[in-house]
């Protein structure tokens, strides 16, 4: 609870606006790919508890996890408001060797050799690095 960890009412009162309108944001971002994994998330759970529907996004995530492989630029991201920051480097990856980021910057854009940068602030964690 905010109140008991001495905030006052005005703290409170910012720090729960924030908070709903951050929610609202992401409601808003919500993809039909979305909607479609939840509901047949939901259809394979009542069928059997222990079935669960993984999403191609998810699916990535699984084969990269059961392989051991990294693909990208070797960083673990989070979410702080609407930037991409950087939490960590990976050891040896291409972001460490490159020296170029560090952890704590945020990232604002996006984009290939030889291609304008896209502005990516607001953008869910899962289409930044897609």
């Amino acid at each position: 609870s905010l109140k008991l960890a001495g905030k006052d009412d005005k703290e409170i009162r910012d720090t729960l606006t924030r908070r709903y309108k951050f929610a609202i944001r992401r409601l808003a971002q919500t993809n039909s790919e979305d909607v479609f994994s939840l509901a047949m998330t939901a259809f394979a759970r009542e069928i059997d508890p222990h079935t669960n529907y993984l999403s191609p996004r998810n699916t990535e995530q699984f084969n990269t996890e059961m392989s051991l492989s990294l693909e990208g630029i070797g960083a673990v991201l989070q979410m702080d408001d609407d930037y991409t920051v950087i939490n960590s480097l990976v050891a040896g990856g291409p972001a460490a060797k490159s020296k170029a980021i560090s952890v704590g910057d945020r990232i604002v854009g996006v984009g290939q050799t030889g291609k304008s940068m896209v502005d990516v602030i607001g953008w869910r964690l899962d289409d930044v690095v897609a």
